[in-house]
């Protein structure tokens, strides 16, 4: 064969090359520059397309001999690999844009296996959906199959082989992919950010907590085991059962109880003017996304103070004689490893091992909370999630009050301004979480739980509902998606020390809260102050991701808000006292003394988040 004869496959082959070249150039570009991830991934991403398109190279070049089936095949070969590589992208950029991570593997099994249901929360067809499916893929197909002979380089040059050049590269194909694969599952690519190295091994990066991590965090473990070591179980505490509801998503602002214009929460209503209930007007969430959410409540910690071994609040309640249990909505099982991050649970169930439930469907709550056993006079404690209020809750027809309603997680990434059809979404979701909440404690009062019981309903964090040209959470940290709803009642008693009216409470004020109203003393390590006799602070944290801020709560007149974004490298600050709309940034005029205070206090977590960058 002359040189030129192989002009023409070398051309289409060196075209295809830069062809997928392109498309994760894009995608790397997108990565890298909308979300911070290191410029570090690009080396091993490529390493990485390598072995993907020379395996699928490889199966072409023994296609192109099969004969008649042999242009089929190879067009059908060339489809797959398009579209698993426009499908990953895409997967890992509903992850970016929906929670600030790339998209675990086992996000993509658990959400594959529920599509028609989550299809249905979207309201898209599935029959719908099916057919543009199946018409993009016959067109796709059809085309490259008219297309394949004349632009598939590998199919000519396979022709064109000798029976041992072919052999040999067949077997050099093979043995490349096979090495790529070994390497890939040996080497940390996760490490340097490479998407699919955190795809299948996410734990081969820091423990990984959605957009916040623990590196490890040696010292503070051993003085929490210290402090573990240390505790005593209080022979006179009352008590009594403790109920926790951390509502995702739910923002007080849109609910009834809190002077929303809307009444969305009539049950509740009824239930305060019957049970003893506190409420508080001001309270925070520690981050904008679950996880960190539910452990700041649960720990007592601010996210930059997260360990791997916490003494938290289930762990006291386990000390004092509790029996401790989760009953979650919503899948946390394979959600970045929050199960494990929860610690351990006498009984933990979520959204995943419901059986003929949509995972985020509430009533998968009420159907476990009907299996408990009666009260049999042993302390309980029980945490519970509820998803109606979340984007991707499932919202019953008996609960669907507010039309025209839109779900405003479609699409992907979504920006502002609102409108009145995704504000209608979100409501009737507050409707339904109100009537799951008062259901579920209805059912726990007919079980004789509820005689001598203090229940919490809060949030892990609120949502943005196209202010600031923003949707859902984990991605800023404007009040909208931080400022959270706090309600205390008190079944079967009279507190004997009422909440304290501060002027900002935070989730890690709920535990040692909780434990003051059963006349527990909180352990020494926790950051929080019972709110029944709060001690004076002067800042209160929060963080999402890069950026990391504070309240200073030094003013009397006013509350300053204060965050550095850390990827931007820009610093904003609002008086949120007679701005919480957050429109004028203060910090141009900010005295570089008070500036110096904020940065100094916010010290250790930027360090932790230049760690994480590193």
């Amino acid at each position: 064969m002359s040189e030129s004869g192989w002009g023409a496959p070398a051309k289409r082959i060196a075209a295809e090359l830069v062809f997928f070249a392109l498309i994760a150039a894009a995608f790397l570009y997108f990565y890298i520059s909308r979300f911070s991830q290191p410029w570090s991934s690009i080396a091993p991403h490529f390493i990485v397309l390598s072995a993907f398109w020379v395996a699928f190279a490889t199966l072409r070049l023994v296609a192109a001999r099969l004969g008649r089936a042999a242009r089929l095949i190879c067009a059908t070969l060339l489809a797959l690999a398009l579209f698993l590589l426009l499908a990953y992208y895409a997967v890992v950029a509903t992850g970016l844009l929906s929670w600030g991570r790339v998209t675990s593997w086992q996000l993509v099994w658990t959400y594959s296996r529920q599509v028609t249901g989550l299809l249905s929360v979207l309201d898209i067809s599935i029959g719908l959906a099916a057919t543009l499916t199946a018409a993009v893929v016959l067109v796709v197909l059809g085309t490259l199959w008219l297309l394949q002979p004349r632009i598939d380089g590998v199919a000519m040059a396979s022709r064109r082989l000798s029976r041992h050049m072919f052999g040999a590269l067949v077997l050099c194909g093979a043995a490349y992919t096979a090495i790529r694969v070994i390497a890939f599952a040996d080497v940390s690519y996760a490490t340097e950010g490479e998407p699919l190295s955190l795809t299948i091994f996410p734990e081969q990066a820091a423990r990984s907590l959605q957009a916040h991590t623990t590196d490890g965090a040696g010292a503070l473990d051993r003085i929490e085991d210290e402090v573990r070591r240390a505790y005593k179980p209080v022979a006179d505490a009352n008590r009594r059962n403790v109920f926790i509801f951390l509502a995702d998503a739910l923002r007080p602002d849109h609910m009834g109880v809190y002077g929303y214009e809307r009444d969305t929460t009539p049950r509740i209503a009824a239930l305060m003017k019957t049970v003893r209930t506190q409420q508080l007007d001001r309270v925070t969430a520690a981050c904008a996304e679950s996880t960190c959410g539910v452990l700041a409540s649960l720990l007592s910690k601010y996210t930059h103070q997260f360990s791997n071994r916490p003494f938290t609040l289930a762990d006291v309640l386990k000390r004092n004689g509790y029996r401790v249990e989760m009953i979650l909505g919503g899948d946390h099982t394979n959600f970045y490893g929050v199960r494990e991050a929860y610690g351990a649970f006498d009984s933990y169930f979520d959204g995943s091992m419901a059986k003929g439930f949509y995972m985020n469907d509430d009533k998968l709550v009420v159907d476990r909370v009907s299996k408990l056993p009666k009260y049999d006079g042993q302390p309980l404690m029980v945490w519970f999630h509820l998803m109606s209020s979340h984007a991707l809750g499932r919202r019953h027809e008996e609960n669907v009050r507010y039309l025209p309603a839109e779900s405003y997680a479609k699409p992907v990434g979504r920006t502002g301004p609102p409108t009145p059809a995704t504000t209608n979404y979100y409501d009737n979701g507050v409707l339904q979480m109100d009537a799951i909440f008062v259901e579920t404690l209805g059912v726990l009062r007919e079980k004789g739980y509820l005689d001598n019981a203090v229940v919490i309903l809060a949030a892990d964090h609120a949502d943005m509902l196209g202010e600031h040209q923003e949707f859902m959470h984990a991605k800023s940290v404007y009040e909208n998606v931080l400022r959270i709803p706090f309600l205390m009642f008190s079944f079967g008693y009279e507190p004997e020390r009422p909440l304290v009216p501060v002027r900002l409470a935070s989730q890690v004020d709920f535990a040692p809260t909780i434990l003051r109203e059963l006349g527990m003393d909180a352990p020494s390590t926790w950051v929080g102050s019972a709110l029944q006799d709060p001690a004076p602070r002067r800042y209160v944290h929060f963080q999402q991701g890069a950026q990391v801020g504070l309240y200073d709560l030094g003013d009397e007149r006013r509350i300053l808000k204060f965050w550095r974004d850390v990827n931007a490298d820009r610093d904003f600050t609002f008086d949120v006292t007679s701005d919480d709309s957050e429109t004028t940034d203060l910090t141009p005029g900010i005295p570089p003394a008070t500036h110096s205070a904020w940065m100094v206090e916010l010290a250790p977590a930027v360090g932790a988040v230049m760690r994480h960058k590193e």
